[in-house]
């Protein structure tokens, strides 16, 4: 099994299938996001959820809205076990790909982007 490197000394630390789960599980944040909530303003039924998507309706089993819960809840839980100076910042740099600050040093920077990604992978179940 193939592992990711997280920190600079060369150290394995996650296998590459479960880093790359974290990180698209991440860049899928925002429609994860928009499903909940059109599922919240929707009318629901005992298990389908309906809501509608442009010019066509979708059905969205309730199992599909709880799988995207989790993962959100997943994402703030791991934030959570950051300092908060760096959540945001390392939340859009998953998220929505932006540059991280000049406030700390790149090793710093990389430091909580492993401790990111270990504990979002261990929310997730995954390692």
């Amino acid at each position: 099994m193939e592992r990711v490197a997280l920190n600079g000394n060369g150290n394995v630390t996650l296998p590459r299938a479960v880093y790359h789960q974290c990180e698209w599980i991440l860049k899928d944040y925002d429609r994860l996001a928009q499903l909940i909530a059109r599922a919240q303003d929707a009318e629901a039924s005992d298990d389908v959820v309906v809501f509608y998507t442009g010019d066509s309706a979708g059905l969205i089993p309730q199992s599909v809205v709880a799988e995207a819960e989790f993962k959100i809840r997943s994402i703030e839980n791991a934030l959570e076990q950051l300092p908060e100076e760096y959540r945001e910042a390392i939340f859009e740099y998953y998220v929505h790909e932006t540059r991280l600050p000049d406030e700390a040093s790149e090793n710093t920077w990389k430091r909580w982007k492993r401790a990111f990604i270990e504990a979002f992978a261990r929310e997730l179940n995954l390692y």
